[in-house]
């Protein structure tokens, strides 16, 4: 199991390093910097899929080396317990640094909480809720891939001044909620989308509000205007996905 688990994030790293070829030794001309663009999502998604949470490879790993030391049942405990600490510290750091980390911690914990994987004939994820997901992915993670690259952007992109660690800090969390909306996306199962819409409602509702209290340090402009928008359409794909998952798991 953890070398079936392995398979995502080792390809990830291949892809990575036969786009590093060319990057490092070659001469790619303006194709230079879409290879570094795909050679930094590669990486990052890799990295971000080994994190030990479930549903992520890591948490897979993470469960079969256990289970493999002290059983399958007690194994499997003990992956949960180290994902509920790993969610209670991200929660806790996000409170005090950024509302992106207790997004994600909401989202672990109801993973872990979520109820026994679903049969066949679970219910699809409605077709708009699907789409807006599909947009959200594909915004955040072409924005954080662009930022991670070249933090410089962030002065274009971001209706905020952002210094090159900072952009390149959230470029990273943009990259990993984009993996996470995609995933669900391709899922399309509503009863596994449970702890995305909650993180995603949490997410859009922290967002809201840190831009309420902080707005005089927005440039005030359509950057802003965009901001607002697209953290507003989060909040709407948490609150329509969480009354979808209710309804999915009442049958």
């Amino acid at each position: 199991m953890a070398i079936i688990a392995f398979a995502g994030p080792v390809s990830n790293i291949a892809q990575a390093a036969i786009v590093a070829i060319p990057l490092r030794w070659g001469n790619p001309g303006e194709l230079g910097y879409y290879l570094e663009i795909y050679f930094f999502v590669n990486v990052l998604q890799a990295a971000f899929n080994m994190i030990p949470i479930p549903p992520l490879d890591g948490g897979r790993v993470l469960r079969a080396i256990l289970a493999k030391r002290r059983g399958l049942l007690r194994g499997t405990q003990l992956a949960v317990t180290v994902s509920r600490f790993l969610a209670v510290g991200l929660g806790i750091l996000g409170a005090f640094t950024n509302p992106w980390l207790v997004a994600l911690a909401v989202l672990v914990w109801r993973q872990l909480r979520r109820r026994s994987e679903p049969g066949p004939g679970g219910r699809a994820i409605p077709p708009p809720l699907r789409a807006l997901l599909a947009l959200q992915a594909l915004v955040m993670g072409v924005i954080g891939a662009v930022m991670f690259i070249e933090p410089s952007t962030a002065d274009d992109l971001w209706p905020w001044a952002l210094t090159p660690l900072t952009a390149r800090a959230v470029s990273a969390f943009l990259i990993g909620f984009a993996a996470a909306a995609a995933y669900a996306v391709a899922e399309n199962r509503a009863e596994r989308f449970a702890g995305a819409a909650y993180s995603y409602a949490t997410l859009g509702a922290l967002e809201l509000l840190v831009a309420a209290v902080f707005s005089a340090d927005f440039d005030g402009g359509a950057r802003t205007a965009a901001y607002v928008a697209f953290v507003a359409g989060v909040l709407l794909a948490g609150v329509a996905g969480s009354l979808t998952v209710r309804r999915a798991q009442r049958g």
